[in-house]
């Protein structure tokens, strides 16, 4: 099984007709609106952090390691704070999968969710790793996407 790409986006649409996806606004940076009042309170979420709310989709595509040769195959996605802690998964299960290509030569992944975990502002990263076979995980992509504050202009 290859993994071929993933994105960060705000939501995927996938045509009935045709099957094409359409993965709409990428996400690069998630700006949270707040007063400087507020940014202050927040910017030290402690060690458990805390969460913003943000409808977003991490979206990957998979196919086949040989086009006439079926497989299976099995990822998991983590999530790597900007102070460089793993917020992501909570448990191995939570958020890890197998992925059937036995029948079709390439399948679409989507993790859909509705809040981030938040542990200060900075870079977060997801971790995109494909199982091995015997245990062990290869990281095959890195999404990263920007977490700052978004502080509210003063002009009339």
């Amino acid at each position: 099984m290859e993994h071929v790409w993933t994105l960060f986006c705000k939501r995927a649409i996938i045509d009935r007709e045709s099957n094409q996806v359409s993965l709409i606004d990428a996400i690069e940076t998630v700006l949270i609106d707040v007063s400087p009042t507020e940014a202050a309170a927040v910017a030290n979420p402690g060690e458990k952090g805390t969460a913003i709310e943000l409808e977003a989709t991490l979206f990957s595509f998979w196919v086949r390691s040989r086009p006439d040769v079926p497989e299976m195959g099995a990822y998991r996605v983590s999530l790597v704070a900007a102070d460089g802690s793993l917020v992501l998964p909570v448990n191995e299960k939570e958020m890890t999968a197998r992925i059937d290509l036995t029948e079709k030569q390439r399948v679409r992944t989507q993790i859909k969710m509705t809040v981030l975990p938040f542990r200060g502002v900075g870079r977060y990263t997801f971790q995109m790793e494909q199982g091995q076979g015997d245990g062990q995980w290869e990281v095959v992509a890195r999404v990263p996407y920007e977490l700052t504050f978004e502080q509210p202009s003063t002009a009339p």
